[in-house]
């Protein structure tokens, strides 16, 4: 290693300061350095001005440059050395050249080095630290990049959030300005067609009126004539009032938007059914998620949150604020009974499913309102799918058929006055069966039995 380091430091003293090459040719000037005779000119200032020496950058005389031939011996020595000590392949920690362990770390060229290329031309003059204190300066650096680098990250991902809300609410506010318009003109369509019809009714009216004062004027005229032939008085059999005609059905339900569950599906809960809500006649799956009615009540522990009475269970989780919403799978369940109660609503003995008892649920062929008045709901077709809209602060609760969209029935300025939970009923044994459906676009597998 010795004879290593020392081929390598005659090399430095035999390079040239201009070229850094081994001399060839060198000359030693009035100043006592050595340059190569090639390089010469390459030390020259201003035109007008001689040459000056790399080193100390004294002036040179032309006349006074004579080649030192013992440099040059030593030269072709170290070039020779050289040649022989070749440097080993640089290893992990160690030093290629000088076999040294890399220690430090030269600031200007980045690089580690060992202490002998500190003191080498090449890192000369250069800011030279502990190998450590690099390191532990770069981890700094670095942990501050990382740290500047999630900032932005954060940035860009906020930003692309906010442009995908603005997109998905004008979105939204474009295809309700469409469906304004469209159902507007609906309503203005009708609006003309029963303005006709009253028209054309206040026409026939007139015209019934105007028979009506002819028969009047003409009993008037016989009221002294005999009885016989009063009776014989004919024209008046058929003149009856028209009587109202009722406010056509599509009307009625004039509100159903058909792109209604797209924009339900924002608020859609993973409901499940609550077991030990569940009354003994209900078989519930293991999922929570699908319900049928038994044929024989099962051994349940008794507990206080338990319906023994009737074939009710409640769905899970409660809500106490927000806009709540979920479906309903009803397959060929017909005898259908489903809402949103207090979860305060007592679960022992008899009681009356109305909005004054904390129940706001509806059924297949009736719902119970206000006070327990029962309403006749006359569906053309069986909804294959009910959801369910709960919007905790305007108290309402809504049901949709799923998924054409038609708002079935709906109960406003509910008083909550606590959480609230998803209620369903099964009447039917065997047969018939409930599954409570995960939301918009989800398939749930209908064999359970």
């Amino acid at each position: 290693m010795a004879a290593i380091e020392l081929s390598l430091r005659l090399q430095e003293e035999v390079t040239c300061p201009v070229c850094r090459e081994v001399f060839t040719d060198p000359v030693t000037v009035d100043c006592g350095h050595s340059v190569c005779r090639g390089c010469l000119p390459q030390s020259r200032g201003a035109p007008e001005r001689p040459p000056t020496c790399p080193e100390c950058e004294e002036p040179i005389r032309q006349d006074f440059l004579e080649s030192n031939r013992r440099l040059r011996t030593l030269a072709l020595l170290a070039r020779q050395l050289g040649q022989h000590f070749q440097p080993r392949p640089e290893e992990d920690g160690v030093c290629g050249r000088h076999q040294e362990d890399l220690d430090l770390f030269c600031e200007e060229d980045k690089m580690a080095i060992c202490l002998v290329c500190s003191q080498s031309r090449d890192h000369r003059g250069h800011g030279i630290v502990p190998l450590e204190e690099a390191s532990r300066e770069y981890k700094v650096r670095h942990g501050h990049l990382n740290t500047s680098y999630s900032f932005m990250h954060s940035i860009e991902l906020v930003e692309s959030q906010r442009q995908s809300i603005q997109k998905e609410f004008e979105k939204m506010r474009r295809f309700l300005v469409e469906e304004e318009k469209f159902h507007l003109q609906r309503l203005e369509c009708e609006d003309q067609k029963m303005m006709c019809r009253r028209k054309e009714n206040k026409e026939e009216l007139s015209q019934r009126i105007s028979s009506l004062r002819e028969l009047a004027i003409e009993l008037q005229g016989k009221m002294e004539t005999p009885d016989l032939e009063l009776l014989q008085v004919r024209g008046g059999e058929n003149l009856l009032l028209l009587r109202p005609q009722p406010i056509p059905m599509h009307l009625k339900t004039v509100c159903q938007i058909p792109a209604t569950r797209e924009m339900l599906s924002r608020f859609t809960e993973n409901v499940t059914l609550d077991k030990d809500t569940a009354n003994p006649m209900l078989i519930i799956s293991e999922d929570g998620r699908r319900l049928r009615a038994g044929v024989t009540a099962l051994d349940l522990p008794e507990r206080p949150q338990r319906f023994d009475r009737y074939p009710l269970v409640l769905g899970s989780p409660r809500f106490t604020s927000g806009i709540h919403y979920w479906e309903v799978d009803l397959g060929d369940w017909t005898a259908w009974t489903l809402g949103v109660c207090r979860e305060s609503v007592d679960r022992k003995g008899a009681f009356v499913t109305s909005p004054e008892n904390g129940f706001w649920v509806m059924s297949r062929n009736m719902t119970e309102g206000v006070s327990g008045t029962e309403f006749s709901l006359k569906l053309r077709e069986l909804p294959q799918n009910i959801g369910v809209l709960l919007d905790y602060e305007a108290g309402d609760v809504s049901f949709y058929s799923v998924p054409n969209g038609i708002l079935l029935f709906a109960f406003s300025n509910c008083s909550f006055s606590g959480p609230v939970r998803p209620y369903f009923v099964d009447t039917f044994p065997v047969h018939n069966k409930l599954i409570v459906d995960r939301g918009p676009g989800v398939n749930i597998n209908k064999s359970y039995m």
